[in-house]
């Protein structure tokens, strides 16, 4: 323990391992356990330590994968080709690779952020040893993409010491084995391992969401396991600025936990953040080094020219139209699932090649979507010329466009929706388009006070001079749009911090898990997922051969504010129904699901202001 985890365990002797966990659970039960205890992190360690070995064992794992530093040959081989062509790697990224101990990186979208986080774990893991690696990110698609970016076996640590975790999961890997000629039993069965896998303390280095983590601070069960895996760990923050306050407050708990208690690192890495979230990332993690990419580099990344125009986009989609014809590639984002369908329907006309992208699709179809984009960018002789979308395009989408035209937004969503036009700065200075009037709807998506403060800093960005929005001054804009908490925003971001922090110090009980707990940590998630009524009988279909994944990714996700709306608006919206299917053995298993009787096209998504002409479809 004390070579790999840097912990030293006093020995512990046990006649009778019966009598010591009945003598134990009577001790929990009476309150004597908690984070103030002489002895709390040792029996913490040893159930977690006992439940990875009984896991490990079923298995019938031999050995635990690990990272070292002959692990980062890759890196070595792309410097060497940075060189070779008479460049290196940037000022930022070499001061990472000399850095130990925590650190908080600041660097424009594009300037090798994941790089600088893999040259600072190379010299952890030389200065402090093994740890597992926990690569976060918010969304499933940033997800998906650096998995498959860090488990390259050529430009990465190799498939086998690289796993993901998030909800969809599942989804990924079916997709991810459709190439294989298994039966659905033998893919779900294949699925299951890989998924283990994953889970288990193998795989030293996990791109993963935050709530993987955080669940164990919440006590859900196997938590002990969890928190195990956590000590002497290093721990990559990417994209920290797309969280709510309310998961943020999380995540510092999260922070001051593994840094204080389990001996953890932590990198944190950021192009748009307000200063006084960082101010509380500082305060969770103590002493850290600040690293920021060099004026000069700023300087380079200037690529963008800032063009404010009246009125709404919708209203405008001549001159989008004009920008398809010139032959440009064409990036335009919506606020909304509607707006970006009608924009679409509209455009789309004018080229070949288009692509939406948005939240209302079904997990089988927003893959095929993402994968006619992903083609679509590999491809110059038949390249996508459009492309249409909400939110969804934000993040983690390596696409390059000569042009955006955008509904207003915050800032931070701004710059990340503009990072996707001129990626590789290859052509010079491109015009970021964003139209001042919002859509009424738009104010439940965001608040307008933080739009009206961004559209007024564009418009001074937009004054002076060519109206090139300077890379280097991205945190001033950022500051002067989110000065400070928003008070609502304060108040649910200290009440989520003091509630866990409370949980953990005291109700983070070694052996018992929390049904409370449990429950507040599944109240946070706002999704609800439905089956759109025309895919009905192929759902059916799934579910009667046992294919429980593939009927699953014939679903669309929607908030709960949103399934409220569709049954007060009509009883007919949506209505819960079961299936029922005999299992091998003889049992009847009930399977009940939400059905949704809106149109659902699988080039537009869900269509929520018609209702569908529902007929069985043949296949």
């Amino acid at each position: 323990m004390n070579d790999n985890f840097q912990i030293t365990l006093a020995e512990l002797r046990i006649v009778s391992p019966g009598k010591f966990v009945l003598m134990h659970l009577a001790k929990c039960d009476l309150g004597y356990y908690n984070m103030s205890g002489n002895n709390y992190f040792k029996f913490l360690f040893l159930f977690g330590a006992l439940k990875h070995c009984d896991h490990l064992g079923s298995a019938k794992v031999e050995y635990i994968e690990q990272i070292t530093v002959q692990s980062f040959s890759f890196l070595k081989r792309q410097r060497f080709k940075l060189q070779k062509a008479g460049f290196d790697f940037y000022i930022h990224q070499l001061l990472c690779s000399q850095t130990t101990g925590n650190v908080i990186l600041t660097a424009s979208t594009g300037s090798g952020k994941t790089e600088s986080a893999m040259l600072w774990l190379e010299r952890q893991i030389q200065e402090y040893g093994q740890g597992r690696v926990f690569y976060l990110l918010p969304f499933t698609a940033s997800i998906n993409a650096m998995y498959e970016r860090l488990s390259s076996n050529e430009n990465g640590f190799g498939n086998e010491k690289v796993g993901m975790l998030h909800g969809k999961l599942q989804n990924y890997l079916y997709d991810y084995l459709d190439d294989v000629q298994y039966s659905s039993f033998t893919k779900k069965e294949e699925i299951g391992k890989i998924k283990n896998k994953f889970k288990t303390i193998y795989t030293p280095l996990k791109v993963i969401t935050p709530f993987q983590l955080l669940k164990h601070l919440f006590g859900l069960k196997g938590f002990e396991q969890g928190i195990f895996e956590w000590i002497g760990g290093y721990f990559i923050f990417d994209e920290i600025h797309a969280y709510s306050p309310e998961v943020f407050a999380q995540i510092k708990v999260l922070l001051e936990f593994v840094v204080k208690h389990l001996h953890g690192k932590v990198f944190i890495m950021t192009a748009t953040m307000p200063s006084f979230f960082k101010k509380e990332l500082e305060d969770a993690i103590g002493i850290f080094t600040p690293i920021a990419a060099d004026e000069k580099l700023y300087q380079s990344f200037n690529r963008h020219k800032i063009i404010l125009k009246d009125g709404l986009l919708s209203e405008n989609i001549l001159l989008i139209e004009n920008d398809l014809k010139l032959g440009k590639k064409v990036l335009v984002v919506c606020n909304t699932v509607v707006q970006a369908q009608n924009v679409f329907n509209q455009l789309s006309l004018f080229v070949d090649n288009a692509v939406l992208l948005h939240g209302a699709f079904t997990g089988e179809d927003r893959t095929i979507h993402e994968r006619k984009l992903k083609k679509g960018e590999n491809n110059n002789e038949n390249p996508i010329k459009l492309l249409v979308g909400t939110q969804a395009i934000e993040v983690s989408l390596d696409i390059d466009y000569d042009v955006i035209y955008t509904e207003p937004a915050p800032i931070d969503a701004l710059i990340q929706r503009f990072g996707r036009v001129n990626r590789k700065r290859e052509k010079g200075i491109c015009p970021v388009i964003v139209f001042k009037i919002a859509n009424e709807k738009d104010k439940f998506i965001y608040n307008q006070e933080i739009v009206l403060r961004t559209i007024a800093v564009l418009n001074q960005i937009a004054g002076i001079g060519s109206g090139i929005i300077e890379e280097k001054k991205i945190q001033d804009y950022i500051n002067i749009v989110y000065p400070s908490w928003n008070i609502k925003d304060k108040k649910i971001f200290d009440e989520m911090y003091n509630a866990l922090k409370y949980t953990t110090e005291n109700q983070l009980i070694p052996m018992l898990h929390s049904r409370k707990s449990e429950d507040d940590f599944y109240k946070q998630f706002d999704g609800i997922k439905v089956l759109p009524i025309k895919l009905k009988e192929r759902f059916e279909t799934y579910l009667s051969e046992f294919d429980f994944i593939g009927a699953e990714r014939l679903k669309v996700q929607i908030r709960k504010n949103k399934f409220a709306q569709l049954i007060n608006e009509n009883d007919t919206n949506l209505f819960k129904t079961k299936y029922v299917v005999e299992s091998n053995k003889g049992k009847l298993i009930e399977i009940d699901y939400w059905v949704l009787s809106k149109k659902y096209d699988v080039n537009l998504g869900l269509i929520y202001t018609e209702q569908e002409e529902w007929k069985a479809e043949v296949y």
